[in-house]
């Protein structure tokens, strides 16, 4: 199976992307409790 790199580089990407996203919303998650905590 042979897989052109633009393809590699496009799913490197979007799971970079959704990695981003991720830890983005762990962040805020992390704030608002952090303010509700006090």
């Amino acid at each position: 199976m042979t897989v052109t790199i633009p393809e590699v580089e496009l799913v490197d990407v979007r799971r970079n992307t959704l990695r981003r996203r991720t830890l983005r919303a762990r962040v805020v998650q992390k704030a608002v409790d952090d303010v509700v905590e006090n």
